[in-house]
């Protein structure tokens, strides 16, 4: 069992697991410490200096995300000198923010925007000309990217190295021309970047497919199961006009943890297609034509028991799927065996590695 440590954040005692930072004391305590960089799935890295403390018998201000408990500490999260650097740290992220706030999705779910309400400025001092870089900027074929929503806390980059293992992007550049981008002559193509969307804490990386489409408050959350895959990743779709606008992932950690693939994500424009079969078809007299479900399922019953009955049962074989959960391949083989009488079954055991999300077309 590891040991507690006490410690006092803002006059109230707790105790926590050695390891614990501060930054997760304070939470446990429900006190606010604001920040952008850190991620509770992702390496602390104390790179945006939202989340400075005060820590008595310490010199200066400390990052809270990094800094690791220790026994006796004395944390003040809310003195002067720290809800002034709060506000400084805000003040210079808003000198060269657009500030286009109306027509950024990230709109209403942006820690930019909720921060800068909670901790920041009125009114800014600078009146000098914003530094423009890459707007609108087609990351891929499913993202976005606005270099100057950026804060540079640098999320996206850390997941696509600690989570997916596809280091597909990085920071560019020094200084104030620092600027979020892909290797030159390289695809941002990881079968997980549409996960840097819900890490960015602000609109730098949007959806291609879900951009302009709704406000993130008129949407009706419905919590679901993804059905891309067997995997049965947890997510929650958004819902507008009865008409599905995004599809999130849910948090799960035995499942997803928090994540889910891209196809999972992006691949859903057949729900709104002209095209797309809402019920079977059976040939008739040469062409396909449209039947009820009994009708489809009498059909099928009726010729495998024609061919059973003429042929044996192990003229029937069936391949099950790695597109269906594992429960619907046990009937499936339990059809087989125990209905039919065949051991005749394959099964490919995953989706092929190659498989990518269906592009182009899919994104008007």
């Amino acid at each position: 069992m590891q040991p507690r440590i006490t410690l006092t954040i803002d006059d109230q005692e707790i105790a926590v697991r050695s390891g614990t930072t501060v930054l997760e004391a304070a939470r446990q305590l429900g006190i606010e410490i604001p920040t952008f960089c850190h991620h509770a799935r992702l390496v602390p890295v104390g790179a945006c200096r939202m989340c400075l403390i005060e820590i008595e018998r310490m010199r200066g201000l400390q990052t809270a995300c990094t800094t690791h408990v220790r026994e006796g500490m004395v944390v003040r999260t809310n003195t002067p000198e720290v809800l002034s650097t709060r506000r400084q740290n805000l003040e210079f992220l808003l000198l060269h923010h657009p500030l286009d706030c109306p027509v950024c999705d990230k709109g209403g779910e942006c820690e930019l925007q909720d921060q800068v309400f909670e901790w920041g400025p009125g009114e800014s001092r600078f009146v000098e000309e914003k530094q423009h870089k890459a707007k609108a900027y087609p990351l891929s074929e499913h993202i976005i990217l606005d270099q100057e929503r950026c804060v540079l806390c640098r999320r996206c980059e850390r997941f696509m190295q600690e989570w997916a293992g596809d280091p597909q992007i990085d920071v560019f550049e020094r200084g104030r021309s620092s600027v979020i981008d892909v290797f030159s002559g390289q695809p941002f193509d990881s079968l997980f970047a549409g996960n840097t969307i819900d890490l960015c804490p602000v609109g730098a990386l949007t959806s291609r497919k879900f951009r302009f489409r709704a406000r993130v408050w008129e949407m009706e959350r419905v919590p679901s199961i993804c059905i891309a895959c067997g995997v049965g990743c947890n997510i929650r779709l958004d819902v507008k006009n009865n008409e599905l606008r995004r599809i999130v992932p849910r948090p799960n950690p035995e499942v997803n943890d928090q994540w889910m693939c891209d196809r999972g994500r992006f691949d859903h424009s057949f729900m709104e297609r002209q095209e797309r079969l809402k019920q079977p078809l059976i040939r008739r007299d040469g062409e396909l034509q449209s039947a009820s479900w009994e009708e489809a399922l009498s059909l099928v019953s009726e010729r495998l028991t024609g061919i059973v009955r003429e042929h044996g049962p192990d003229s029937v074989g069936g391949i099950g799927s790695a597109w269906v959960t594992n429960e619907a391949n046990y009937l499936f083989q339990k059809l087989f065996r125990s209905v039919i009488g065949t051991n005749n079954l394959a099964y490919p055991g995953r989706m092929p590695d190659a498989a990518r999300p269906v592009g182009g077309g899919r994104l008007e």
